[in-house]
């Protein structure tokens, strides 16, 4: 087993513990899982230009509030991306995209006409895992994370959850031909549904 994924394993963990934890202390947590589009910036450097291609991904997260206006989450996406790298002679990689975030929130705390709004921001890490054999290289990068969002309650414990996240981060190091190691960001729009303990 890789260190990644062991490191994966122990984050699973934690977001369970956390989720179990708050549960059982009668705090105000939510469980929420929702599809984004990730659409990523376009990185030059030394002649070469890494253009990520538009993907659609998966995010989950656990988020607890310790105040009626503050809390925090933890959250885990998954996309698979294509890279072209067009100064290298239109060379693709495609890469398991896994990000992991831990993020305060803070919430309007009364609901105006049913939508709740709440902004984010936080630190994590992405780690970018190419496939097939081009010869590129798994690396894992820091990133900020910050966004606006909307939750509607539609049961009492059922709503949804819409919102627009940013990662901010260097773009990945594929190896040899494949960087640019230049400062990108990630727009990551999403919808989906949230359950409220």
């Amino acid at each position: 087993m890789t260190k990644f994924r062991s490191n994966l394993l122990v984050l699973a963990g934690a977001l369970l513990l956390t989720a179990a934890t708050s549960i059982h202390a009668q705090a105000q947590v939510d469980i929420s899982a929702s599809l984004y589009g990730q659409f990523s910036s376009q990185t030059y450097s030394a002649g070469e230009t890494e253009a990520p291609q538009a993907s659609i991904g998966t995010l989950v997260g656990v988020r607890r509030y310790v105040h009626p206006w503050l809390g925090y989450e933890l959250t885990y996406s998954y996309a698979r991306t294509d890279y072209d790298f067009s100064g290298t002679g239109a060379q693709v990689v495609q890469s398991h995209d896994q990000t992991f975030t831990a993020d305060y929130v803070i919430n309007m705390h009364v609901p105006v006409v049913g939508l709740r709004p709440f902004a984010l921001a936080g630190v994590g890490a992405t780690h970018f895992g190419p496939t097939g054999n081009t010869g590129a290289t798994s690396n894992t990068k820091p990133a900020f994370a910050y966004g606006l969002g909307l939750d509607y309650r539609l049961l009492p414990y059922v709503g949804l959850r819409a919102q627009y996240r940013a990662l901010v981060y260097k773009s990945p190091l594929f190896g040899s031909g494949y960087n640019t190691g230049a400062a990108t960001s990630s727009a990551e729009p999403s919808i989906g549904v949230y359950v409220h303990f």
